[in-house]
């Protein structure tokens, strides 16, 4: 899970824009009325950010009781997915991470945006930037309507230190296998979390698929250093690599990657080939 800014754009500032041009008088009115709720579940939603705790939130969520369902349901789509006005805040939040990748997996391309807590059963979180994470099809797919407390783009950071490790199959051709290894200093609470974040998104199973593609394209090159420096050759090798990936990003599933290709003697001393 990478991590981003939260979006510039305030809850009060998206929802004006959104219910500006609303011809319908009885529906506008229904959202003008209805701003001192959403104003007030924004509040309690940045505070339970700041804690990194979104139980609190559902504890103190209040529905919009003035709108209709599916009013917010409605503005989302009709006035920020398919409208100039929201559409520019919409657009503005896909393209907020670095080079397009969604911040769930850190691996497929941004295509859509996702409700951190469903708009479903928070409707007044409908429009509100903060709620909205950038996301693959895939991701965006797997977390459906779950309000099941998964990583927070915006508000959690774990990268201080190293979480995703990898370790290597033996076998006929190598494997490689992630999984998360959670520093002790971490309360039990942030653990599961993590490990549900992995789970959930399939982690695993992307991140291993990903692994073999890059296994099979750099066995010659191994080769080749091992008939120049043996085992030792290799490892140092590998080594560099997973500096360089670490250099970029902790928990990237190259640096997992490589440090568990580093560590393996069995690799090292040829197991690398296919």
């Amino acid at each position: 899970m990478w991590t981003l800014p939260l979006p510039s754009c305030t809850a009060a500032t998206a929802y004006d824009t959104c219910i500006q041009g609303i011809q319908d008088t009885k529906k506008k009115e229904r959202f003008t009325t209805a701003l001192a709720e959403v104003l007030r579940a924004d509040n309690a939603y940045q505070a339970a950010g700041a804690q990194q705790d979104f139980g609190k939130y559902l504890l103190t969520d209040s529905a919009a009781s003035v709108l209709r369902p599916g009013d917010m349901s409605w503005l989302y789509e009709h006035r920020m997915v398919n409208s100039k006005p929201g559409r520019a805040i919409y657009d503005q939040i896909l393209r907020a991470t670095p080079h397009g990748k969604c911040p769930l997996c850190g691996h497929r391309q941004v295509r859509t945006l996702d409700h951190y807590l469903p708009k479903s059963a928070h409707p007044a979180l409908a429009v509100n930037p903060a709620n909205l994470i950038p996301a693959c099809g895939d991701c965006n797919h797997d977390k459906l309507d779950t309000t099941a407390d998964t990583l927070h783009p915006y508000y959690d950071d774990i990268d201080g230190a190293q979480w995703l490790r990898a370790r290597v199959l033996m076998g006929n051709v190598p494997a490689v296998e992630f999984f998360v290894d959670t520093p002790a200093a971490w309360s039990s609470w942030l653990a599961d979390r993590v490990n549900g974040h992995f789970k959930l998104f399939k982690l695993g199973m992307l991140y291993a698929n990903e692994a073999a593609e890059e296994l099979s394209g750099n066995w010659r090159l191994c080769a080749t250093v091992y008939a120049e420096a043996k085992a030792d050759g290799v490892r140092a090798f590998l080594v560099g690599h997973a500096d360089s990936r670490r250099a970029h990003r902790r928990n990237w599933w190259p640096t997992a990657l490589y440090d568990a290709l580093a560590a393996s003697d069995w690799y090292c001393d040829g197991g690398f080939r296919f």
